[in-house]
C-alpha cells in the first residue's frame, strides 16, 4: 500500500493463490554489522520522519528521501545520508520548496549521479487548498541544493491547476529525470501522468507535449505507483486502473519521447483483474522479464506479499509461480512496497507484516525467491526476514541491494523514546551459504540395535519407555571453505508420525565424534550425544519446515579447528508419536546447515 499521509489504498477481497509459511522471527536474517545491531534510526525535528526512498551513491554511501516535519514550516523534503555501514554522515537536509508558508512537501523517490549529486522527487502542495504539483530538487553531496539546477536546486510542475501526486523516478543514464503520479483535471478525472526534465532542471520539449504526457487509461481513476526505465530508454509504468467491480493491475510502456509503445501489451497497455491486488514496485531483469510487486487482499481481514512476473512484451510469465503470479503469507497483513532483482538473479522483495489493524504490531520484513519464483528457504528464517525496532509500528517502504553487503530496507520507525516516528534502515543479509548434509541416519535400540538406518529417506528422533522404541537422529556437515560465522542455522523438514500427540519437543545436541559412517552405524556402535544446543516444537502431521540456531556451537567448532561437525536429533520426553525428518536422500526437502557469514566494513 501507499504509506503516503495522503492515505493508503483500501481494496476488497479475494485471493488468487498463496504460499504459506511460519512467521519468521524477528531479526533473523539481520546484519548486526550494519549500523547498531543491524538498524540505524535517525530523527530530524523529533517529530514525524518517513523513509520512502533509498539509493547508493557512487562511493557506497546510501542515500534516504522521504519527509520530515518541521515545526512551523510542515512537511519538508528530508534526505539523510548513510555511510555503506550504516553510520549517519553529517548534516541531514530539510528542503522547503515555500519558504516561509507552512505548505507541505514529501520526497517519494531518490536516485544519484556518477559525480555524486542527489535527486530527489516527490510533490508539493501549492496552495493552501490542498492542490499539490511535482516536485524535483537536485542537491550536492554536502546535502546543499544545486544552484545549477532549477531555481535554487528546485523546480515544480503543474498539469491541471489540481491534485498532483508524484509516485515514482527514473533517472536516465544522460541524467534527465523522468518523475511519474497521479494528476487530476478540473472534472476531478485522474490520470497517469508524465514528466521530463533536462539536466538544469527544465521540461524537456522533446518529452510528450511541453514535456508532459497524460494518459487517460478508462473511465475510472488511475494510480501510477512505479516506473522503470529499460536500457533501450523506454519506460514502465504500473500502476492501478479502477473500474467498476475491479482493480486492474496497469501497465503502460512509453517510447523515449513519451509516446505509447505499440508493440507493447495492446498498443502499449496491459490490464490484468486482479481484482484486490495492488502493485507497488516494478524492477527488469537481465533478461528483459519485467517482476511486479504489490499487496493482494485475503478472505479474511489481512493480506499478503504479491508479485507477478511478466515478458517482455506484456504477458504474463507462466513459468513463474503459479500462472505468472507469486502470493506470500507470513502475517495477518503483509505488504511488499518494493522489488530488486540480485546479482545472482534471485528476486527480493520488502515491506512489513503487522496483525490487522494494529500500525503498533507492524515490522520490517523481506522475503527471497528463486528465479522461478519458489521462496529461498536459505534466506533469513525460511524464506524471510522480519525486524522490529522499539515495539512500535515500524514500516518497511523502500530498498537497495548492496552488492557484497546484503539488502538495505528504509521506512517508518514508530519510537516511543520520542513518541513520534523515525527515519529508519535495516540490513539483511543475503550472503548465506547452504550446505546439504553429508551424511544423515537414525539408530533404534533393543532388538534393532545392530541395525543400520542410513540412506533410507526419513530420519527419526523418539525418546521411548524402552531402549526398543528409542530413535536417536545424525547428521554430519562440512564446513570447508568457510570463514568468519556470524549465524549458522540448522534447518530440516519433519513432521510427527501421528496425531495422538499435538507437538513434540525436539532437541538438537553437539557430537564430538565426527568419524561414525551412515551406511554402518548402529545404536551398538553410535557416537555419545553432548549437550543440547537448542530446541524446537514440531507441531502435527504435515511436514513444515524448522530451524534451529546453533551459531555458537559451529562457531566454537571452528576456533577447535574443524571442518566437519556432527549434530545429534532427539525428542524431550516420551510420547507416542516420533519425529519424522526428511533426510538428505529426500533431495530438496532434505537437512542442511545455513552459515551466513559476518560482512567487514570497508573504509569509506
Amino acid at each position: 500500500m501507499n504509506s503516503s499521509r495522503y492515505g493508503r489504498v483500501a481494496l476488497a477481497v479475494l485471493l488468487l493463490s498463496t504460499a504459506i509459511i511460519t512467521r519468521a522471527q524477528s531479526g533473523a536474517g539481520l546484519d548486526t554489522s550494519f549500523g547498531s545491531g543491524g538498524q540505524a534510526v535517525t530523527d530530524f525535528f523529533r517529530a514525524a520522519d518517513e523513509v520512502r526512498g533509498l539509493a547508493i551513491a557512487a562511493d557506497g554511501s546510501l542515500v534516504a528521501a522521504g519527509l520530515a516535519f518541521n515545526p512551523g514550516h510542515g512537511f519538508d523534503f528530508g534526505i539523510a545520508r548513510y555511510s555503506a555501514e550504516g553510520t549517519l554522515v553529517p548534516p541531514v537536509a530539510a528542503i522547503d520548496f515555500h519558504p516561509g508558508q507552512a505548505l507541505n512537501d514529501e520526497a517519494v523517490a531518490v536516485a544519484t549521479l556518477p559525480d555524486g549529486r542527489i535527486i530527489a522527487a516527490g510533490h508539493t502542495a501549492s496552495d493552501a487548498a490542498g492542490n499539490d504539483d511535482f516536485a524535483v530538487v537536485r542537491l550536492l553531496l554536502t546535502l546543499a541544493p544545486d544552484p545549477t539546477f532549477g531555481v535554487d536546486g528546485r523546480t515544480t510542475t503543474d498539469f491541471f491547476g489540481k491534485f498532483d501526486l508524484a509516485t515514482g523516478m527514473a533517472v536516465q543514464p544522460d541524467g534527465r529525470i523522468v518523475v511519474i503520479g497521479m494528476v487530476t483535471d478540473a472534472a476531478a478525472h485522474q490520470y497517469f501522468g508524465l514528466v521530463r526534465y533536462n539536466i538544469d532542471g527544465a521540461l524537456d520539449k522533446s518529452f510528450g507535449t511541453g514535456g508532459r504526457v497524460v494518459t487517460d487509461l478508462a473511465h475510472g481513476s488511475q494510480i501510477p505507483f512505479a516506473v522503470a526505465l529499460q536500457l533501450d530508454g523506454k519506460l514502465i509504468v504500473v500502476g492501478v486502473t479502477f473500474n467498476i467491480d475491479a482493480n486492474e493491475l496497469t501497465m503502460v510502456r512509453y517510447l523515449a519521447n513519451g509516446s505509447l509503445d505499440p508493440d507493447f501489451g495492446t498498443g502499449g497497455k496491459v490490464f490484468l483483474n486482479n481484482y484486490t491486488a495492488n502493485p507497488h514496485s516494478v524492477t527488469l531483469q537481465s533478461d528483459g522479464r519485467i517482476v511486479v510487486a504489490g499487496i493482494v487482499l485475503t478472505g479474511g481481514q489481512g493480506a499478503d506479499f504479491a508479485l507477478w512476473r511478466f515478458e517482455a512484451n506484456g504477458t504474463l510469465d507462466t513459468t513463474f509461480g503459479t500462472g505468472g503470479r507469486v502470493f506470500t503469507d507470513f502475517g495477518a497483513w503483509d505488504n511488499a512496497g518494493a522489488v530488486a532483482v540480485g546479482p545472482d538473479g534471485k528476486i527480493v522483495a520488502a515491506g512489513y507484516t503487522q496483525l490487522y489493524g494494529k500500525f503498533v504490531s507492524s515490522n520490517f520484513a523481506v522475503t527471497r525467491y528463486a528465479a522461478n519464483g519458489s521462496l529461498d528457504r536459505t534466506f533469513g528464517a525460511n524464506g524471510i526476514a522480519v525486524t522490529d525496532f522499539f515495539g512500535d509500528g515500524d514500516l518497511g517502504e523502500a530498498m537497495v541491494i548492496q552488492p557484497g553487503r546484503g539488502v538495505v530496507v528504509g521506512g517508518l520507525v514508530g519510537n516511543p523514546r520520542n513518541g513520534t516516528t523515525d527515519f529508519g534502515l535495516a540490513r539483511f543479509n543475503l550472503q548465506a551459504v547452504t550446505r546439504p548434509a553429508v551424511a544423515d541416519a537414525y539408530v533404534r535400540g533393543g532388538g534393532f540395535a545392530s541395525i543400520n538406518y542410513g540412506g533410507v529417506p526419513h530420519l527419526l528422533a523418539k525418546l521411548g519407555v524402552t531402549d526398543d522404541n528409542s530413535r536417536v537422529s545424525y547428521l554430519k556437515f562440512d564446513l570447508s571453505g568457510i570463514t568468519n560465522v556470524a549465524r549458522a542455522t540448522l534447518r530440516f523438514y519433519g513432521r510427527l508420525s501421528n496425531t495422538a500427540n499435538s507437538s513434540v519437543q525436539t532437541t538438537v545436541h553437539g557430537v564430538s565424534n565426527t568419524s561414525w559412517n551412515e551406511r554402518t552405524v548402529t545404536w551398538n556402535t553410535k557416537p555419545a550425544v553432548g549437550a543440547a544446543l537448542g530446541s524446537v516444537t514440531i507441531r502435527g502431521i504435515a511436514p513444515q519446515w524448522y530451524d534451529v540456531d546453533i551459531t555458537a556451537y559451529v562457531q566454537a567448532q571452528q576456533r577447535a579447528g574443524r571442518t566437519t561437525i556432527a549434530i545429534a536429533l532427539q525428542t524431550a520426553t516420551h510420547t507416542s508419536a516420533y519425529v519424522d525428518v526428511a533426510s538428505r536422500e529426500a533431495g530438496a526437502q532434505g537437512p542442511m546447515l545455513i552459515i551466513t557469514p559476518g560482512v567487514r566494513a570497508t573504509t569509506q
